[in-house]
């Protein structure tokens, strides 16, 4: 694989990463800004425009187009098959947030988190961390 290549991939797996579930979502500028810091400095918005319109043909994201900026944003539906994993630390960490936070987060975080509640327990009690324990 070409430098170059693997440096796209890179950048189009980061920003599958950032974008938000519905109801949340980002703009372009705001991608943008997240993948410079996560060391993509010499990236320019066009590019990240080109890719997310790229990424839309192939994955299940939602672009808004509304309103300028347009928003984007994981369909709340999405196939998380494609998206990625969460390891079994981070499954452990936020179900154990979950659990001892309930009381502590404001109703409107907790939603917010919920996907991610969701994606942590079928992710631990469909892999090895259920066969281990």
């Amino acid at each position: 694989m070409s430098r170059k290549t693997a440096e796209t991939l890179k950048r189009q797996w980061d920003m599958l990463r950032i974008i938000p579930q519905e109801p949340r979502s980002m703009t372009a500028s705001q991608i943008h800004d997240a993948l410079v810091q996560r060391d993509h400095s010499d990236l320019d918005k066009r590019t990240v425009e080109r890719d997310l319109k790229s990424l839309l043909e192939k994955f299940d994201l939602h672009v808004d187009k509304t309103e300028k900026p347009f928003l984007w944003s994981w369909r709340k539906d999405a196939n998380f098959h494609y998206k990625p994993k969460l390891s079994d630390s981070q499954g452990i960490a936020l179900l154990l947030a979950q659990a001892h936070l309930r009381t502590l987060l404001p109703p409107q975080v907790q939603r917010d988190l919920q996907p991610w509640f969701q994606m942590a327990h079928r992710e631990l009690s469909s892999g090895a961390w259920r066969d281990g324990h």
